[in-house]
């Protein structure tokens, strides 16, 4: 794949990590209770592991002298400004999903360009972990929800 293509691809991971729902609620302070300061400690942590990642890519966009596209959320995020965190676990594990998609996507396309891999496979490999303890946390809240009717 040709380096301009390969950066541009990179930037569209940078983007999509950037301008995820989880960065999205991260910033816009989903509502808690204090039965939910727990979760809402374990989202704000998975933020910044994920928010890590941006500057790893950013980093090497620089050091290959790309004009770094940070992005924008999406307008449709504007709707879940002021919901609960419960409500927003489910669709962060569907988004966070995706967002790991999308990594896998351009870690195929970076044959041969051992340092975008290993920034891929760092941020691949903590996407995971994202997705796992989000599943997790939306299960422990579906179970309570279960056990309280």
């Amino acid at each position: 794949m040709p380096e301009l293509a390969r950066s541009s691809a990179l930037n569209d991971v940078l983007v999509r990590l950037n301008r995820s729902l989880l960065q999205y609620a991260g910033e816009s302070w989903p509502w808690t209770d204090a039965e939910s300061a727990g979760e809402r400690a374990v989202v704000d942590s998975l933020v910044a592991r994920q928010q890590a990642h941006v500057g790893r890519l950013a980093e090497l966009l620089w050091e290959r002298y790309w004009n770094v596209d940070f992005g924008v959320y999406p307008v449709e995020y504007t709707d879940l400004h002021y919901v609960a965190l419960d409500y927003l676990l489910t669709l962060l594990v569907s988004s966070e999903n995706d967002v790991l998609e999308e990594i896998e996507r351009v870690l195929a396309l970076c044959s041969g360009d051992e340092e975008a891999r290993r920034v891929l496979e760092e941020a691949r490999s903590d996407q995971r972990e994202i997705v796992e303890q989000l599943q997790r946390l939306a299960d422990a809240r579906n179970a309570a929800a279960g056990s309280a009717v």
